[in-house]
């Protein structure tokens, strides 16, 4: 739920040209938080147990963004606030009827569900094929969301210059590609710098696809930003499942070529339907 008010709220607040710098920031700051939270709640729960972390870590930073969000975000006005009490059904009416809205929830969907063939599966890959340790996987794990971080800093850049559309559709097709090729090759370091470079190229995706439908649909921001992090976890799922399938009728290197080929999917789609709206 806070996902989705938030990307409103950068609508809102930050001007256009500003607006997927920001965006990239956000993913940025979400994926350095899993990077930087996993090791600590393990360290504070191995001192005072299971019960520690929620008191220590998971408590304090929801109470430090409420503050946050209390202090620096303005209020609207009483005429601003009626204006946008739309109906709920017109806002999803409105984006059941829009192609390009559809076209990047399905990009989004799909590119997730490739992406999650690295967050979910990459360890056990690693470990399994080429009988890494489970510390040594740990790094590459590290490593790899460093590149997402980077990535998803950078596409601000890149899509000021190149357009939201462009930008999605060639990091989305890139990771895509390196997605598909991560388990099918032999080398264990070749495999690992195509796994980190597929990692920067979906933070850019992620940022990219992002800013793209944030400007859809614009009267129903709000509605759109839900059903778009809906379908991304969606996606999510469709990847875990789809991983799951090939490892169980195939083996990790069908991890690979399956998913890619799902990510692949995506920026056609947005390039036949997607519209970047200026």
């Amino acid at each position: 739920m806070i996902m989705p008010m938030t990307t409103s709220l950068v609508a809102k607040h930050v001007p256009l040209q500003k607006r997927t710098g920001t965006l990239g920031i956000l993913m940025a700051t979400m994926s350095l938080s899993y990077l930087i939270g996993t090791p600590i709640i393990s360290m504070i729960s191995d001192y005072g147990g299971w019960r520690f972390p929620f008191l220590v870590y998971a408590l304090p930073f929801p109470v430090l963004g409420i503050l946050l969000v209390i202090k620096g975000l303005p209020l609207e006005p009483e005429s601003e606030q009626l204006l946008n009490k739309g109906g709920l059904l017109d806002g999803y009416r409105g984006i059941m009827s829009n192609r390009s809205a559809i076209a990047c929830l399905l990009g989004g969907a799909f590119s997730s569900a490739a992406f999650t063939g690295i967050t979910l599966y990459a360890a056990s890959f690693y470990r399994e094929v080429f009988i890494l340790s489970r510390s040594s996987a740990t790094y590459i794990i590290v490593g790899a969301s460093l590149s997402y971080t980077i990535g998803a800093i950078v596409s601000g850049k890149f899509v000021n210059r190149y357009g939201r559309k462009t930008i999605t559709c060639s990091t989305a097709l890139i990771a895509g590609v390196l997605t598909l090729s991560f388990t099918v090759i032999s080398n264990l370091w070749a495999s690992l710098i195509v796994l980190i470079f597929g990692c920067l190229f979906s933070g850019m995706r992620a940022t990219a696809i992002m800013s793209l439908t944030l400007e859809q649909v614009p009267e129903f921001r709000g509605s759109m930003m839900s059903v778009s992090a809906a379908s991304e976890y969606l996606g999510a799922a469709l990847g875990s499942f789809l991983g799951g399938l090939a490892i169980l009728y195939f083996s990790y290197y069908a991890i690979g070529p399956l998913l890619g080929l799902v990510g692949i999917i995506a920026p056609i789609i947005i390039y036949l339907y997607g519209v970047d709206i200026i």
